[in-house]
């Protein structure tokens, strides 16, 4: 797919909580396709489009105020997409289960003597999510 415009209806409460669902649900979809490679929203701005274009198909209000697509966009790749964990190895391992979408990571601790330290993962393109059982190994200091 090349390009599509998602539009509010129009430009009132109602219109807008249209376009946050439609966009919700698309990106959802488009997330879940193993082979999307980006996704890209021309025209953040209402009624700064092409003449011609929609001028309710921005994430925000020509007023630069977000709107519900932008809050659901939000929730989508900063809460639900994003993989935060916190967990602490027993004393006879340092494996830890993980389950995660597909990317980099950042992976931080403390040894044994108490110096912070820090390794970047990345998760390969071929997964989106890696099975429940995929554990990485790290090593004592």
């Amino acid at each position: 797919m090349s390009e599509i415009t998602i539009t509010a209806p129009n430009d009132d409460t109602e219109g807008r909580e249209i376009q946050a669902n439609i966009a919700r649900n698309l990106y959802r979809v488009w997330f879940s396709w193993p082979t999307m490679a980006a996704i890209t929203w021309w025209n953040v701005v209402d009624s700064c489009g092409a003449p011609g274009e929609p001028t309710t198909s921005g994430l925000c209000t020509r007023q630069m105020e977000p709107k519900p697509a932008y809050s659901a966009l939000d929730r989508l790749i900063n809460y639900e997409w994003k993989t935060n964990i916190v967990q602490k190895a027993d004393a006879e391992s340092v494996a830890i289960p993980f389950r995660g979408f597909k990317g980099k990571y950042k992976i931080s601790w403390t040894d044994k003597t108490g110096k912070a330290q820090s390794k970047e993962i990345v998760v390969s393109d071929k997964e989106k999510i890696l099975p429940a059982n995929r554990k990485f190994q790290g090593r004592r200091r």
